[in-house]
């Protein structure tokens, strides 16, 4: 069955990228991927994720083919968000709040970040490119979902987008030198956007299919290539590159199967990982990449 699978993401995504390789696939739910210069980061839990930011997950690290190892302490929850150089920056979940950390991932000692350290807010998702930070901000007292970019060195910080009102929702994505992505969800209606840090310009993602379609899991590499999920329902699923004003599919998935997170790996091969799911309740999480041609 695996096989079959695979061999359908392959045939689909044969025109425009590699076939996908498996990177983190066996017991239990695997998702949330992100890597830089051979490291890999990802959210792990023994039985099916709850859909963030609920995640009840630990988060693992190996180098290469290497051992995987714990990043969080035992007794918290964490979730995954970014590499930068040596340091990994994840969400650390403790006795009911969220607060953002970083990870030397050679030492493997863990400080938290200062960001928000105050607030009753939900703090989720970092991301992390030089000294910028991305991460998300949910106050559930008014039920606001804010997209916060920060300076890891001064501290300071802006909100780039908040969500509220019926059925809001927004989620970041990632950041990767002066561009940065998210999701924004007013009344229940996902986009994908890509801000310039540098100009202030924000480009929401083409609505392929039209508004019967739904936007998700977006990455940003460098030189500002978007990568993002555009769905209908779970019976069309679709890994999307936009670059120069232009989108095009460059992984169609089977019926039923769809992918939470992208994240984008630059180099002298552009890797993009994912975690595939099935779209039922008990299904489990896989970790993939691709390379973009």
């Amino acid at each position: 069955m695996r096989a079959a699978v695979v061999a359908a993401l392959t045939a689909a995504a044969a025109s425009a990228s590699s076939a996908p390789i498996p990177v983190v696939t066996g017991t239990g739910d695997n998702s949330a991927p992100v890597a830089a210069e051979g490291w890999l980061a990802w959210m792990h839990s023994a039985t099916p994720n709850p859909l963030p930011p609920a995640s009840h997950t630990v988060v693992l690290v190996r180098r290469g083919a290497g051992p995987a190892w714990r990043a969080n302490p035992r007794g918290t929850y964490a979730q995954t968000g970014g590499i930068d150089g040596r340091t990994l920056v994840i969400q650390l979940i403790r006795g009911g709040t969220s607060k953002l950390a970083e990870v030397d991932l050679r030492s493997r000692t863990l400080k938290m970040l200062p960001f928000d350290a105050r607030t009753s807010a939900w703090l989720w998702r970092p991301s992390a490119s030089g000294r910028r930070l991305l991460y998300g901000r949910i106050d559930y007292a008014v039920g606001s979902y804010g997209i916060v970019l920060a300076d890891r060195f001064t501290g300071r910080a802006r909100e780039l987008a908040v969500v509220d009102g019926h059925a809001a929702y927004a989620a970041p994505g990632q950041i990767n030198g002066r561009y940065a992505v998210w999701i924004g969800c007013p009344d229940n209606h996902c986009r994908a956007y890509r801000y310039d840090i540098v100009t202030g310009r924000r480009v929401a993602m083409p609505l392929l299919g039209g508004y019967a379609y739904t936007q998700f899991g977006p990455s940003v590499a460098r030189d500002g290539t978007v990568y993002y999920g555009n769905m209908r329902a779970c019976g069309d699923v679709r890994l999307v590159r936009w670059r120069n004003s232009s989108a095009r599919t460059i992984l169609r998935f089977p019926p039923r199967t769809a992918f939470v997170y992208s994240y984008v790996e630059d180099g002298p091969k552009r890797a993009i990982y994912y975690d595939r799911v099935g779209c039922g309740r008990d299904d489990l999480s896989s970790i993939y990449r691709i390379v973009d041609r």
